[in-house]
């Protein structure tokens, strides 16, 4: 399409997927009809690395880097020497990498006002390359003239236009590789950036948003990030690794800057994350947007500025983002409410970011009294997972058939609370009965029980698709083992998951919770439901513990643990 001088292509995703060179051709086939481009578009471009990093960017020659001086100081040629020293990018994503080949290219050719004198499409291959960034090889790092070599092929091939060459130049390069990693094709940055490492010894800054991916769904990975990174855990997220692989890829006194979820900041298994880092790095500064939906992409977003270095006796800038604020006055917001926090503040239970006075009142507050966690003797308890609510909890009608069926039910059917049923002093019973079939239960001596039940099996069954989770579970039993069920029946306080303020409540009653909940055991049940609903304790709460969207915050025991309970007369005591 053509109108008032204005010409648009328009391409599939598919066709650009398919053959970016031709695509390439037509774009340059528009800017320059009296032109021929078939010998600048040697080589495919393409994709948005998942990170840039510099190590050098010395201007090019005032005589151009070709020796000519028709380039001198152009910003085409301080584009071009900037992508052939000092770029690089991976991500696992061919598509990603193939776009970010081509954004580059285009960069080069957007501010340049004559054509004819832009030099073939440089080859990018060992600039941008698609690859797991969280893996790497056994290898020889100190087999000198081979790396020594390989630098000098990439070099000659970032260049080279001739087809024949460019074939035997990237088959010589993959032969050094192959020696290097002993024939592994695992990408590896020391290996295909290896100038970068040898030259440099890492590289000045590292960019990047890494992937937020549950760890359920990387447990074919779990075994290889094991070996290679002090900050596992099984339970941590992939974001995690990219920590720690950014900071190792840096040379000393280089930068590294993410944006990533800010659940590591507080989550359990951060907790070597978070160590890693305040031993190995000095923080720069930390922009947490809590749950403002500043990044339609990623939820709980934080801005993280590191530099691998000693950690010094120093303060970072530090900005909680206020729910509310409008993005577009970013600039003015961090000018105007980030303030400086010492990095030795940070503990390794959880950061949290906060001024002097915010953090002394903290500390006084924590020397008040014994951690809760302490003081119950640690008699905190998750609540119930099923795996199947809809099979195992019922309503009164339902209790009082299976009990009128077979009066064994009876021992089974407990009295029951969701996290929504925990209120504020009290718990909100809403009549419903859970189907307490635990771990080695003889379900023969509850045939109503097990009847009711056969409806459900092919949902019930682990291990199966459409069943629940594997396990050494009967299809009839509670997912969970539950061995310290009898807490259940005792006097204590329940602790809702997430809520938007405090709620804790008293339970005489013998209730069984779900997964939602949590448990609190005690003989000084109103004692300790008076300190944990005070004014002072939700503020406490909402210093340490991590946000939700909404306002809601959540209760885990991990946090919930830490409130200090202040000494008491046995007159304070008494109910």
């Amino acid at each position: 399409m053509q109108s008032q001088g204005l010409r648009v292509l328009r391409f599939t995703n598919e066709q650009v997927a398919e053959s970016l060179e031709v695509v390439l051709q037509k774009i340059l086939n528009s800017l320059t009809p009296s032109s021929s481009p078939n010998s600048l578009l040697r080589e495919r471009a393409s994709g948005t690395p998942a990170s840039l990093t510099p190590p050098s960017l010395t201007p090019p020659s005032p005589q151009g880097e070709g020796g000519r001086g028709d380039e001198g100081r152009s910003a085409y040629a301080f584009k071009r020497h900037a992508i052939q020293t000092s770029i690089y990018g991976v991500d696992i994503d061919l598509g990603a990498v193939d776009i970010a080949k081509l954004r580059l290219w285009l960069s080069l050719v957007v501010d340049e006002e004559d054509y004819t004198r832009i030099k073939p499409l440089p080859n990018l291959d060992y600039k941008i390359v698609c690859g797991n960034s969280l893996l790497s090889v056994e290898k020889n790092l100190l087999n000198y003239q081979v790396f020594a070599e390989l630098e000098q092929q990439k070099q000659e091939y970032f260049e080279e236009t001739d087809p024949d060459r460019k074939t035997n130049l990237r088959a010589t390069i993959q032969g050094l590789i192959h020696t290097i990693t002993n024939q592994d094709e695992t990408f590896d940055f020391e290996v295909y950036f290896s100038e970068v490492f040898q030259q440099n010894g890492g590289f000045d800054v590292v960019i990047g948003n890494p992937p937020y991916v549950r760890q359920e769904k990387i447990k074919h990975l779990k075994g290889q990030l094991k070996k290679l990174y002090t900050s596992y855990t099984g339970t941590a997220d992939l974001y995690v690794f990219f920590y720690e692989q950014g900071l190792n890829l840096l040379r000393e006194k280089g930068v590294l800057t993410y944006i990533s979820s800010n659940k590591w900041f507080r989550a359990a298994y951060g907790k070597k994350l978070r160590q890693f880092i305040t031993r190995e790095a000095q923080l720069q500064q930390i922009i947490d947007f809590g749950d403002a939906p500043v990044f339609a992409a990623i939820a709980y977003p934080t801005i993280v500025i590191i530099q691998k270095t000693k950690p010094q006796p120093l303060t970072f800038q530090a900005l909680n983002w206020e729910t509310g604020q409008s993005i577009s006055q970013f600039e003015t917001v961090v000018q105007t409410q980030t303030f400086a926090m010492p990095q030795k503040a940070l503990t390794a239970e959880g950061w949290q970011f906060a001024d002097a006075t915010v953090l002394n009142l903290l500390e006084k507050i924590r020397k008040a009294g014994t951690p809760l966690g302490e003081y119950v003797n640690n008699r905190f308890y998750r609540g119930i997972l099923t795996g199947f609510n809809q099979a195992f909890v019922v309503d009164r009608a339902t209790r009082d058939r299976l009990i009128a069926e077979h009066p064994s039910s009876a021992e089974v059917l407990k009295p029951f609370l969701r996290g929504r049923d925990v209120k504020r002093w009290m718990v909100d019973y809403q009549d419903l009965w859970l189907i307490f079939t635990r771990r080695g239960i003889d379900i023969k001596q509850y045939p109503a029980i097990h009847q009711y039940l056969l409806q459900f099996k092919d949902r019930l069954t682990p291990g199966i698709p459409g069943g629940r989770k594997a396990g050494s579970y009967e299809w009839y039993e509670i997912q969970d083992n539950i061995a310290y069920w009898q807490e259940f029946e005792r006097s204590k306080i329940f602790i809702p998951a997430i809520a938007q303020s405090v709620e804790y409540a008293a339970d005489f009653s013998g209730y069984y919770g779900n997964d939602k909940t949590s448990i609190c055991v005690t003989d000084e049940v109103e004692f300790l439901l008076g300190i944990l609903n005070s004014k002072t304790m939700w503020w406490f709460i909402k210093q340490i513990a991590a946000s939700k969207q909404g306002g809601f915050y959540e209760f885990k025991p991990m946090y919930v643990t830490e409130i200090p309970i202040p000494a008491a007369t046995e007159i304070g005591r008494a109910p």
